[in-house]
């Protein structure tokens, strides 16, 4: 439930600014998205960052950094 409310809120907002989004060839951008669930699992959009700050503050931001970029580099095989 919450995992699906995420995904269309994803495809929401990138819909919605993809007329605005200028296109290049093998360019790619990390973008931070901030959620926020309350008490009744509602997903909620707090803001997308452009230039996400990848330095891990805690053990748990530590383990997601160093899976996106391992994800990453599997994905254009490095």
């Amino acid at each position: 439930m919450v995992i699906r409310q995420i995904y269309g809120i994803l495809g929401m907002v990138s819909l919605g600014g993809n007329d605005q989004t200028e296109r290049r060839l093998n360019v790619y951008t990390v973008l931070g998205w901030d959620f926020m669930i309350d008490s009744d699992l509602n997903v909620w959009l707090i803001e997308c960052n452009r230039s996400p700050d990848l330095n891990p503050t805690t053990n748990v931001t530590d383990k997601l950094v160093k899976s996106m970029f391992k994800d990453l580099a599997n994905m254009f095989s490095f």
